[in-house]
Order: C-alpha cells, then sequence, then structure tokens
C-alpha cells in the first residue's frame, strides 16, 4: 500500500498502480532517488495541488482520463507534466493542441442529459434532433421531450421544459415551427408535431421569453384513416400536411386542427416531399413527377393537386432561366469555344435523356430555396434513386409550371439522400454510398446560356487525410455569422446592403458575389476526430469559378471531447434579441451516445471559408 499527501490531500493506492503508466516521477519516488520523503504516519508528500492529481491517479487506475467542468485542462497538462506520464501527455496534447486547437479554441459548452435508461433497462439514446432559431428539441427513445433554449447572457443552454410523448409506437419523425415578435426577435411560440404510424401529435407551447417559462401547453392527438409517412407545415405555418406513400393527404388547418383528405390518382406511391420549402407543399412520386398543392379561389379555396414538374420532360425543357439550345445539343454548357468547354464542365446534354423507366424517374429527395432580383425565383433541386440531381426554376409570381435548368450527376446508380440548395446557385448532393459533390450554376449572359461546374467532391470512404476509417458524415447548410439578424444591422453600412442573386447583378465586394449561406461537409473517424470541409465560399468570383481542389482540404479538424459514437450533427444559427442581443447562438452540436451534446463555435469555423 502507498499513502500519498498531495498538497494535504490524501491518496491510498498501490505500486504497480502508480508504476504502470511509466511515470519518470514515481518511478524515482518509489525507487529512492529523490531521497525520504515518508511522514511519520507513513505518507509520501508531494507539494502539488491535490484536486488536480485525482483524475490522473484515475487514468492510472482504469486507462480513462475523466476530467471535471470545473477543472481547467491548461493545468491538468502541467500537472501531466510534473509526474512525466508521457503517455497520458501525447494523448491529451492531440487532443487539445492539435492544428487548429479545436479543444481550446472552439469548445463553448457541454449540454448533459439526466435520462440514462429505458422503462425496459436499456440504455436510453436521442432519436430525433431538432434546431429553429435559439431552440433545440431532443426525443428521446423513451418517449421523452426536452427542449432547452439558448441564453446568451449566461452563455449556456436552459432545459426550457421536458414531458412525455403520447406515442404508443416507435416516432417516424417530427418537425417544428416557431414564431417571433417582429419588435423583438424573441421566441413566443413553438409549434411540434411528432408521428408514428396513423396518429400525429401536436403541441402549441407559448413561451414568456423573459421569465423562461411556458404560459400555455396545449396537446391534440389526431388519429388517422391512413398510415403517415411525412409532416410538413406550409403556408407559413397556417396547416400541417400528413401523408402517406399510398397517396393520401390529409391537411389540418393549424388554427383549429380540422382536416381535410386528398389523394393522387393513377396508382403513384409517393416517395418524397419537399424539404426546406416553407410555403408551399411539393411531393414527388415513384415515376417521377413532382406535383404541388395549392388552394383555388376557382374552387371556393379548396385545395387542388397539380403537375408542376416531370423528370426527362421535353415539356419541361423550355427555359428563361437561361438555357439555350445550342448547337451539338448542349443545352447548359455555355460557349462552343473549346477554350470554354475544357474549363467548365458540360453537365447537360440532351442525348443523356431517355424515357426513365425504373429507378431513374424514382424521386428520393427534394428540397428548394428562393432568389431576389428582378425577378424573384422559386428554385427546386429534384435527386433520384439513379444519383442525379434534376435543377428546375420557376417565378414566384404567376401560376407557370418550374421549367428545367441542369442535370447532375453524384453518383451512378447511388440514390441521392440529401440536398442543399442555396442562391448562387450552389447544388450539393450526398448519396447512399457516401458520395458528396457541390456543383455551381452560373448564368455568364443570355446569349452563351449557363455554366455549371463540379466545385466540390468527396467520398467518406476514399478520405486521404483520414487514416482511420469514417463511420459518420452529413452535408450541412448554415447562415453566414454577418447576415445574421442584428450583424445585419451592425455591419449593414460595411456590406452596403448586399445582396445575391442568382442573375448575376447583385452588389458585389472586391468584384465578388456576396452569398447569405455556407454550405459544408463534416465526416467523423473512428478515433473521434470531426473534419469539416466547405462546400462553398463565402465569396465566388463572378466572372469565374474556382478550381475543384481548393474545396477539398478540410479548413477545420475537431478533435472530440466525447470518445463515444457521434449520432448527429446540426448547426444553430441565431442573431439575438432586441435590445441587448445577448441570445447570439452561433453554433455547431454534436450529439453523442452518451446522451451529451458537445457545442462548438461557429464563428471560428466561418471564418475560414475562404
Amino acid at each position: 500500500m502507498i499513502k500519498l499527501n498531495i498538497g494535504g490531500k490524501k491518496f491510498c493506492t498501490t505500486k504497480e498502480t502508480l508504476l504502470s503508466s511509466q511515470s519518470t516521477f514515481f518511478v524515482g519516488l518509489l525507487g529512492g532517488k529523490f531521497g525520504n520523503y515518508v511522514d511519520e504516519k507513513g505518507y509520501y508528500f508531494i507539494d502539488r495541488d491535490g484536486e488536480l492529481f485525482a483524475p490522473i491517479l484515475g487514468f492510472m487506475r482504469t486507462g480513462e482520463l475523466i476530467i471535471p467542468d470545473s477543472m481547467p485542462m491548461e493545468r491538468i497538462i502541467k500537472e501531466i507534466d510534473y509526474y512525466g506520464i508521457e503517455s497520458l501527455l501525447s494523448f491529451v496534447n492531440q487532443r487539445t493542441t492539435d492544428t487548429p486547437n479545436m479543444g481550446e479554441t472552439y469548445f463553448i459548452s457541454r449540454i448533459k442529459s439526466t435520462l440514462t435508461k429505458n422503462s425496459d433497462g436499456t440504455s436510453c439514446k436521442i432519436d430525433r434532433v431538432l434546431v429553429k432559431a435559439n431552440i433545440l428539441i431532443l426525443y428521446f427513445s423513451n418517449n421523452t421531450i426536452d427542449i432547452w433554449i439558448y441564453k446568451g447572457i449566461t452563455f449556456h443552454w436552459i432545459k426550457l421544459l421536458s414531458f412525455s410523448s403520447p406515442l404508443e409506437s416507435d416516432l417516424k419523425g417530427m418537425i417544428c415551427s416557431i414564431s417571433k415578435h417582429s419588435i423583438n426577435n424573441q421566441t413566443y411560440k413553438i409549434i411540434l408535431s411528432i408521428y408514428s404510424n396513423n396518429t400525429v401529435v401536436s403541441y402549441k407551447i407559448y413561451l414568456d421569453y423573459m421569465h423562461l417559462r411556458t404560459n400555455q401547453f396545449e396537446e391534440i392527438i389526431k388519429k388517422l384513416e391512413h398510415n403517415i409517412d411525412f409532416i410538413h407545415f406550409f403556408l407559413n405555418t397556417f396547416y400541417l400536411a400528413c401523408i402517406s406513400k399510398d397517396g393520401f393527404i390529409t391537411i389540418f388547418d393549424v388554427s383549429n386542427f380540422e382536416s381535410k383528405a386528398l389523394n393522387i390518382s393513377n396508382n403513384q406511391k409517393i416517395t418524397q416531399i419537399g424539404q426546406d420549402i416553407d410555403h408551399s407543399l411539393f411531393f414527388g412520386t415513384d415515376r417521377g413527377i413532382v406535383y404541388g398543392v395549392k388552394q383555388s379561389p376557382q374552387r371556393g379555396w379548396g385545395w387542388i393537386i397539380e403537375e408542376i414538374y416531370k423528370l426527362n420532360d421535353p415539356e419541361f425543357f423550355l427555359s428563361s432561366f437561361g438555357y439555350s439550345s445550342s448547337s451539338g445539343g448542349n443545352g447548359g454548357g455555355g460557349s462552343s469555344s473549346p477554350s470554354m468547354a475544357s474549363k467548365f464542365e458540360n453537365i447537360l446534354q440532351l442525348n443523356n435523356f431517355n424515357d426513365g423507366q425504373g429507378d431513374q424517374e424514382y424521386i428520393t429527395f427534394i428540397t428548394g430555396c428562393s432568389v431576389k432580383g428582378t425577378t424573384p425565383k422559386l428554385l427546386m433541386a429534384i435527386g433520384t434513386h439513379d444519383g442525379h440531381i434534376h435543377f428546375a426554376h420557376k417565378s414566384l409570381s404567376g401560376n407557370d409550371k418550374f421549367q428545367f435548368a441542369a442535370k447532375f450527376c453524384v453518383g451512378i446508380n447511388d440514390p441521392i439522400t440529401k440536398i442543399i440548395l442555396t442562391e448562387g446557385v450552389l447544388v450539393t448532393g450526398q448519396t447512399e454510398k457516401g458520395v458528396v459533390k457541390t456543383y455551381q450554376y452560373l448564368l455568364k449572359n443570355k446569349l452563351s446560356g449557363p455554366a455549371t461546374q463540379c466545385v466540390s467532391a468527396r467520398h467518406s470512404h476514399h478520405f486521404t487525410n483520414c487514416t482511420k476509417s469514417i463511420y459518420y458524415s452529413d452535408i450541412l447548410l448554415f447562415k453566414i455569422y454577418t447576415d445574421l439578424h442584428f450583424a445585419s444591422q451592425d455591419y449593414q453600412a460595411l456590406l452596403g446592403n448586399i445582396k445575391s442573386t442568382v442573375e448575376g447583378k447583385s452588389d458585389k465586394v472586391g468584384g465578388r458575389k456576396k452569398l447569405q449561406y455556407n454550405q459544408m461537409s463534416v465526416m467523423v473517424d473512428t478515433n473521434n476526430t470531426l473534419f469539416l470541409f466547405p462546400n462553398s465560399q463565402k465569396s465566388l468570383k463572378a466572372d469565374d469559378m474556382s478550381p475543384i481542389y481548393n474545396y477539398q482540404a478540410p479548413i477545420a479538424k475537431i478533435n472530440l471531447i466525447d470518445l463515444t459514437p457521434v449520432t448527429n450533427i446540426v448547426c444553430v444559427t441565431f442573431g439575438g434579441c432586441e435590445p441587448n442581443l445577448n441570445d447570439q447562438s452561433y453554433q455547431l452540436l454534436t450529439i453523442h451516445e452518451s446522451l451529451e451534446i458537445y457545442c462548438w463555435d461557429l464563428k471560428e469555423i466561418d471564418k475560414r471559408f475562404v
């Protein structure tokens, strides 16, 4: 038995434990090289901080280093160095001083969950994560729902409320919408909907933002006559659509949850609904047709379903967006000169289109965004089962259908699982096998037509910067820091009220168009190192396209503190509330199997975009 008195704090351990870590200090101490430091009670006295030694001794005993939140890492490192534990020192330095020093520079805070077990004794897990403004919603496997709010005045997340869901089967999905005061940007209402099988449960939660409490909590349970595979808020959250793959649609008026039933004909299967399109309800089918649901004034504002786009159909090829049919059958290649052809990748070739039988027209993902300008447009990107993305557009005014603009290849017979679309135009697609490609669509002028180029390409299984295998990958979209609510006021004069439009007629900084959003890829390897890659730049050249290799190296690398597997990664971009703006939240959150969530400073990542 070895007894230690370190700065007045006493420990009892064994000689084998102290020597197991090959500590040069304890090898010398127990070997008598430092003389006899034993007092009358048999304690070795060491004039160091005993509180800091406790986690080091824990590492010697178990091989696991557990550091309390209140204990600064810098002081721990000094103690490890003093005791000469090289193996532990190299491990800690690798995780905290690697380039860039993410653990020290970017780490903000940690959210700890009190849940550990389900009712059957199995380990609890986080099934779903939603983020809106500075609101974080977690759905756990034991049907518990936690709602957190970020308060910048205390610089951490505060649990607003926790309640149980009445769902009797596993959760299939959830969506959320929030309402904010137009004067001070404070959240005052949350509408949350969850669903499973044929049941949808909605919550109306009214907040007292100043006192961090709820003024009103209402739960609405609806059982439908059909299964629910998708749900979507649209028309400014006035309506909630519940959709089955068999073509049945139930639309609820959110104010009173009265419903209206619809269905599509021709025995088509609904395979995906439009993501991130708040004002409209679009859905795609296994026959490559995209339908829109809208109210018809001619039918007493009743709901109607109309075909708005069909893949590979010549009816939708004519386009005022910049598409022109040039010689040789090239529709999107711009100039026919050899130098221009070598500079820009020509993706659209009409002879590649066919009848699209089978999986080719099976729609797997739909997303969209609106762009401002002299002619405001709604853009739509459609992913298919064969690994292609179809890019189309329509005017925001009028009832015209979508028109074809370009077609991008991400994978070969590799289904598209996610798409990010931003003005610029930048389209990023991710496939089932881990391929990620970003294409830029640029209208140089209306005479030569548009130019398209792949500006980023990578594969999670063939990542040359990583010696470990990748087990988590995703593509993320986040707002640029200077375009947040508070920054738009503070930096308006500096930025000159810059707006980005797809026509390229926007204001510019240094000859470059200013974008409002950044796109990035995230990958986590088995060593729990998070790599972040740029899929876009803050500023794109107005007259040229950047080489693809500029996007291939990671802009940041985070050695994650929690060594349990990552289950989800999300971005939080909220500008704050008037008048003090303290509630600004600009963070990257990593969610782990341990049920802990780590918050990283997204501003530092945003700065690394070119």
